[in-house]
């Protein structure tokens, strides 16, 4: 079994939770035929960010990729 959406944002929601800060709601889909995954987060006031993630990259660096873009 491979690394899904949740293996990935998991533990980057539960750093968001343990700060008190709001948590942002999440999306993802897969980015067209290449096997890649669009991630979107979308706050409260409906800002929100998008970015692609390869899963086929280790998890570890998945979960950093992530964390990175969400404090963008």
């Amino acid at each position: 079994m491979g690394i899904t959406a949740e293996d990935v944002l998991g533990p980057v929601l539960k750093d968001i939770a343990a700060t008190g800060a709001p948590i942002p709601a999440t999306r993802f889909s897969s980015y067209g035929s290449t096997g890649l995954w669009s991630v979107t987060l979308t706050a409260r006031d409906g800002t929100g960010q998008g970015f692609v993630l390869d899963p086929a990259e280790r998890q570890e660096c998945l979960i950093a990729r992530t964390g990175d873009q969400v404090q963008e």
